[in-house]
């Protein structure tokens, strides 16, 4: 398969993490993406064999990619003090969105408008670049889906859920009896009113985020997002 990116270091399920003393910290376990673009903001890191201890930490921190690993700018000592990985703060996309397992995206405040199912979570610690925002976001089937210019795109025909229950993406209907296979990420909503859906993206580009699902194999791994 070619991205475009085939020069550009990338990530892969399982590969060793390295710290800046040349020792093994631990493996890569899996990565949350922007959605934008596919590409790796963070990475979630196992330790030990017999007793699994999982941590995350952002692409800054990774100094190089090469056949011995991720190489990274702090060492385990360090390590043993980063921050848990916590799973309700990341969604996983639907089934079939991506060729494999231990794919992620930061998880935000969302309610089913006539199930009421409420996440409730504290979102101070928001990522404007991956769709977190402080406030609640309201999806109902059949509410109108608009890009970031305002262009109508269709109307939400289906919600998918994580293991969690949590939503995580919604299908897009275009026409009155056509249906897109294609999900929309929840994190590219920048907010709801009653009855519609207000994208991050413009049409061209969610068109080119959307085309990727399904084609992205993680057994060539994920290109690293440095953009900041």
């Amino acid at each position: 398969m070619s991205d475009g990116h085939s020069e550009e270091p990338r990530v892969r399920i399982g590969t060793p993490i390295i710290g800046a003393d040349g020792k093994r910290i631990g493996e890569v376990d899996g990565v949350v993406l922007n959605p934008v673009n596919d590409r790796v903001r963070l990475i979630v890191m196992r330790k030990g064999l017999l007793f699994h201890s999982d941590q995350s930490f952002g692409v800054q921190s990774i100094t190089k990619v090469d056949d011995e690993g991720v190489h990274v700018s702090f060492t385990r000592d360090d390590a043993d003090v980063m921050d848990h990985w916590m799973d309700q703060d990341y969604l996983t996309p639907p089934d079939g969105y991506f060729a494999g397992s231990g794919v992620f995206w930061v998880a935000r405040q969302t309610r089913e408008m006539g199930e009421m199912n409420v996440e409730e979570r504290d979102m101070e610690s928001s990522d404007s670049s991956l769709g977190r925002e402080e406030r609640l976001v309201e999806l109902n089937q059949g509410m109108e889906v608009v890009d970031r210019d305002g262009e109508h795109l269709g109307r939400i025909g289906d919600l998918a859920a994580d293991a969690a229950g949590r939503i995580s993406a919604f299908r897009v209907d275009q026409g009155r009896f056509r249906q897109s296979e294609r999900w929309v990420p929840l994190p590219l909503v920048a907010r709801t009113t009653d009855d519609r859906v207000f994208l991050t993206l413009t049409t061209a580009e969610l068109d080119e985020c959307l085309e990727r699902q399904g084609a992205i194999d993680p057994n060539e791994g994920f290109v690293i997002d440095r953009d900041e």
